[in-house]
């Protein structure tokens, strides 16, 4: 599903405009940005967890041209459906 898609389908269940939904939805992806920024994680109960790791400094060989670079360290944001959503998905 695309933010558009979301956004039709808020508009559509909720009865307001669509640039109202498109407020709606993209104030929810927001907040969840500035949540996982500041707390490392976002949470929903029956759905699944946002959090962040820590990925270390690597280095990786340039197939293209052999060429050796550095990947700095950085944090990555990963997902993880909880129970209920991965069995809702394989029902």
């Amino acid at each position: 599903m695309t933010k558009t898609q979301m956004v039709n389908k808020f508009y559509k269940m909720h009865h307001v405009t669509k640039d109202k939904a498109n407020d709606y939805v993209t104030s929810v992806f927001n907040i969840m940005k500035d949540a996982i920024k500041e707390d490392g994680s976002v949470s929903f109960p029956k759905f699944g967890k946002f959090d962040t790791v820590e990925v270390k400094e690597r280095t990786q060989v340039v197939p293209l041209n052999g060429q050796v670079v550095t990947i700095p360290a950085h944090k990555r944001v990963r997902f993880r459906p909880f129970s209920e959503l991965k069995d809702d998905v394989n029902a």
